[in-house]
């Protein structure tokens, strides 16, 4: 008879493979450097509008 691996240890394995490949499409996200570019962009833009607003409504 041979030994089998325990169910929670499968399980546990199972999880661990499951976070990785999480783990590893995020880091892949997280570095992609066009996406870093657009957000950057985009955080700028909104900063721009946000000033041009408070410019437009300060008293003279």
């Amino acid at each position: 008879e041979t030994e089998s691996t325990p169910d929670y240890l499968k399980n546990i394995q199972q999880q661990l493979e499951e976070y990785t490949k999480n783990f590893n499409t995020q880091v892949q996200n997280a570095f992609d450097s066009d996406k870093i570019k657009s957000e950057v962009n985009n955080f700028i833009e909104s900063l721009g509008k946000i000033l041009n607003t408070e410019k437009k409504e300060a008293p003279k």
